[in-house]
């Protein structure tokens, strides 16, 4: 084989390369990038049940974090530093999507500072996206500007602490020896004889 057929081999095979590559892309859904019109500053804060600023403090995966198809839904957990709109807990949880391509759901990071948007979702769950506004807080300048000073979180989280082992072996001894008094009490009672009344 001399060099200018071997040339021309290259070249076509280059060729054949391009336009495939330029084949698949063309059939690949326009899913690269978020295409949305992002909402007002003022828009995203009336369609909002939350609006707070915060630290994320855990991301719990509840699929692959490495599938990008469907994305992975994300349950994000925030020490919240401010509240506009919403609760006035010192914590915030967030059930959405780690947006890879999409416009649902969000890229949160541990330990990184947010503006959030959020709105209860259909299973009575907060979420957001990045359409909302939902951004880093070191980009957020307008938005905190626009929005003026939020409220301080007040509360603590609310939860409900689940029974120890030692309160549930205090109530079963109290029960059994309630239930053994009883039966004291009632074989007194029916040994006893009572006066029959004319």
């Amino acid at each position: 084989m001399n060099f200018e057929n071997f040339t021309k081999k290259l070249r076509t095979a280059l060729l054949t390369l391009i336009v495939f590559s330029l084949f698949v892309f063309s059939q690949t859904p326009n899913a690269f990038a978020c295409d949305c019109t992002l909402a007002s500053i003022e828009g995203a804060l009336s369609s909002s049940d939350a609006v707070f600023t915060g630290k994320v403090s855990k991301i719990e995966y509840l699929d692959n974090p490495l599938q990008k198809s469907p994305e992975p839904r994300t349950i994000v957990t925030f020490n919240v530093s401010q509240w506009w709109k919403g609760s006035n807990e010192k914590q915030a949880v967030l059930h959405t999507v780690h947006n890879y391509f999409t416009c649902n759901g969000f890229w949160f990071k541990e330990n990184e500072e947010y503006l959030v948007y959020a709105s209860k979702q259909d299973d009575g769950t907060l979420g957001t996206s990045f359409c909302k506004r939902t951004t880093i807080l070191a980009r957020a300048n307008e938005d905190l500007t626009k929005l003026g000073k939020g409220t301080l979180p007040t509360e603590a989280v609310q939860t409900s602490e689940p029974k120890s082992a030692n309160s549930f072996s205090i109530e079963i001894v109290a029960g059994i020896v309630a239930l053994a008094v009883m039966g004291v009490v009632y074989k007194i009672m029916k040994s006893k004889k009572f006066p029959k009344v004319k």
